[in-house]
Formats: C-alpha cells, sequence, structure tokens
C-alpha cells in the first residue's frame, strides 16, 4: 500500500505540468517572465530543458546540471528555433484529483465490504 501511496505522488508532481510553447523571442520571454526552467530548441531540431536560463549578452545561458556552480549550457540567440515554458495544467490537475478521490474511494469500498454473503465465509 505503501508503494502505490509513493508512485501516487510521484505522479502528482509531473502530472499536474506542461510545455507551453512562447510566442515571444528568447530574450523577450526572460526578460518579461524569468521562468524558473525552460526547453530550449535549437536551429538543428535538438531539445534540452535548462535551469535557472539567464541572458548573458547575445546568449542564452542555463545549467543542466543544478549542482554545478557555474552555467553549463550556452547557445547564441541566433541558433534557438523555440524556447517553451513550463506551466500547471488546471484541467490536468482536476482530473488527477478526481481520479484519485476515486480511487480512494473505491479502496475504502472494498476495504469494509462484507461481501455478497454478509462476510459468514471469512469467519
Amino acid at each position: 500500500m505503501r508503494a502505490v501511496a509513493i508512485l501516487l505522488i510521484a505522479c502528482q508532481l509531473t502530472a499536474c505540468t506542461s510545455w507551453r510553447l512562447e510566442t515571444l523571442s528568447p530574450a523577450d520571454v526572460m526578460q518579461q517572465q524569468y521562468p524558473e526552467v525552460v526547453r530550449v530548441e535549437r536551429a538543428d531540431g535538438h531539445r534540452e530543458v535548462w535551469y535557472r536560463p539567464q541572458m548573458n549578452g547575445d546568449s542564452l545561458i542555463g545549467w543542466w546540471d543544478t549542482a554545478r556552480r557555474t552555467p553549463d549550457r550556452r547557445v547564441a540567440l541566433s541558433e534557438i528555433r523555440q524556447v517553451s515554458t513550463s506551466h500547471v495544467s488546471a484541467a490536468k490537475t482536476s482530473a488527477l484529483l478526481v481520479v484519485l478521490g476515486g480511487m480512494i474511494a473505491a479502496g475504502i469500498a472494498m476495504a469494509t465490504w462484507d461481501g455478497p454473503l454478509g462476510g459468514c465465509c471469512g469467519q
């Protein structure tokens, strides 16, 4: 039962977010939104998730390995095709809560149900 609870909690952490493709330029996204995490797609189609992105002149810098003290990713703005930011999805969050509520209710019902014969056979 504990493993199921851990699995459900882990799913909650990722199920409620989604990537939103930004229509602004990468520089404008960094200056207006200050995102903590971005998904960068380069002109060659390669995608990476960067943490703590920042502008540095005409380049975007960020961390892939957050344990490092200095940024380990750098790309010129002209080489970036698009930037996506992570956002909480209200629809996914609501659906997850409904499903979890149903699973909890079903678990309680199964644990307290005496069966069709009133629990006579388990005695």
